[in-house]
């Protein structure tokens, strides 16, 4: 169960844990020795629909980086900019 968590974690950059780790382990608990062709189908559209949106989400990230690295202004090189997301970042200031 801990290595299914740590790969959920990682693959979803944080955003699950624990909770579904142990949701995914049932559901695939309740679903061996079942044939389901529409399941089947929807799951690896939906496989492949994640893949294809992590690549888009990977080309925006260096489209940003890119015009970040363009711009090569001080202000936003500073601590007080978060570089991956091209804003400004208030709480820097207190």
């Amino acid at each position: 169960m801990t290595h299914l968590k740590a790969v959920l974690y990682d693959a979803s950059k944080g955003r699950y844990g624990q909770d579904m780790s142990t949701t995914l382990r049932d559901a695939a608990r309740c679903s061996v020795g079942s044939v389901m062709p529409a399941k089947s189908l929807e799951l690896q559209h939906t496989i492949r629909l994640i893949h294809e949106l992590d690549a888009e989400i990977e080309d925006m990230e260096a489209a940003i980086q890119s015009m970040m690295d363009e711009i090569q202004s001080p202000h936003y090189n500073d601590s007080g900019y978060w570089r991956s997301y091209g804003c400004y970042d208030p709480c820097q200031d207190w």
